[in-house]
């Protein structure tokens, strides 16, 4: 009898909990499907991430930090299985040589313009080589922000011949990636320069780890390819209540910048510190192109459209970036007014279903309006 009773107590646990992890899982299920919490859902196929296993980008670089390993890299989602092609010099582009003529443009940005979940003959850089029959030299990566697009530019970029630089800012997380405390406070295991002062008296630090302390390629590797790093994807891949926890330790945090109840958007959200910064190492990239036209525009996500239409159809940064710009003779596009006016409710259309980035339809959109900026 003790041990029916003990037997009884076992079994009447594990039923009550798997009752309240089915109700969990439901109530996460539905925040996720209502968009009540914007978490990406479950891609219910699992990838296993073996010894042969490679990051798309990793702390690589001791000058600007984040940067591709030369080689074939696949990037998988739930929406999209691409091929990076890793040249020699570390950019998602093909071969290029250094001198090959003046007529050639570098792009310069982080994962809208490297073309994350895209192929890249679909990414919008692609695209406007062959549409202008014109080199665009692709140096753009994920995780980048203007303070290392600037040294990338300095020490690497602008060694390859060329006379204008094209510049994709992304509003939504540009001015966090150039914030000390906020980038090391997401992720204390960053290698990456910030800009350290006031305007314009900034003196450029690290944070504290060192290069190889930091998320290297060995430590991306070692860690992904673990028993905690393949349980995280298999939870990410099977589980809603997983991703809703990823999302609001990795993902909230941003939008707990929003200065108001109103969606989160870096076109209205940032401050005056942080957009000194960006603006100070727009002004170091026009110096040391000595003379090259350069041209920057802005990129909305969905979130910026939704407060666009808030805010009255008034772009505050494109406002503000556009008299910075023409005051110092740089060429500026902001794409929020033109996007919302061609596609405010069907904007979905541009975004890739399992993330936020351009899907093919995003860069090719992007590349007309691009097109006739770079005409002018």
């Amino acid at each position: 009898m003790k041990n029916l009773f003990k037997w009884k107590t076992i079994r009447d646990t594990l039923i009550i909990g798997l009752i309240t992890y089915a109700l969990i899982e439901l109530v996460c299920f539905i925040f996720i499907e209502i968009k009540y919490v914007p978490a990406e859902k479950p891609s219910f196929t699992y990838i296993f991430y073996g010894k042969n296993w490679k990051p798309i980008f990793a702390d690589i670089n001791p000058i600007w930090g984040a940067w591709h390993e030369p080689g074939n890299i696949v990037s998988t989602k739930d929406c999209f299985n691409v091929s990076y092609r890793i040249n020699s010099y570390g950019a998602r582009d093909k071969e290029r040589i250094k001198e090959n003529g003046a007529n050639r443009v570098i792009v310069l940005g982080d994962s809208f313009m490297e073309g994350y979940g895209v192929e890249e003959n679909e990414r919008v850089s692609n695209l406007l080589e062959k549409e202008l029959k014109v080199e665009f030299l692709n140096f753009a990566t994920t995780s980048m922000g203007p303070t290392q697009e600037y040294l990338l530019y300095k020490d690497l970029a602008k060694n390859f011949s060329h006379d204008k630089v094209l510049i994709g800012i992304l509003p939504f997380n540009d001015f966090q990636d150039d914030d000390r405390d906020f980038s090391l406070k997401i992720d204390p295991k960053l290698y990456k320069p910030f800009w350290v002062g006031s305007y314009p008296d900034y003196k450029l630090t690290y944070s504290p780890l060192k290069l190889e302390d930091s998320e290297s390629l060995d430590y991306k590797i070692k860690l992904a390819t673990s028993f905690r790093g393949n349980l995280t994807e298999f939870l990410k891949s099977y589980t809603y209540w997983f991703n809703i926890y990823f999302y609001l330790k990795h993902v909230k945090p941003i939008v707990y910048l929003a200065k108001s109840n109103l969606p989160y958007s870096g076109y209205y959200d940032y401050t005056l510190k942080e957009f000194n910064k960006m603006k100070f190492s727009i002004e170091n990239i026009k110096r040391e192109a000595q003379g090259k036209e350069i041209y920057i525009f802005t990129i909305p996500v969905q979130s910026d459209l939704s407060r666009y239409a808030i805010e009255n159809k008034v772009s505050k940064l494109g406002n503000e970036l556009g008299a910075f710009c023409k005051n110092s003779g740089i060429h500026y596009l902001d794409l929020l007014p033109e996007t919302y006016n061609d596609y405010g409710k069907d904007a979905s259309k541009l975004y890739l279903s399992c993330d936020g980035h351009w899907n093919a339809t995003g860069n090719k959109y992007t590349e007309k309006l691009l097109v006739k900026f770079l005409k002018k």
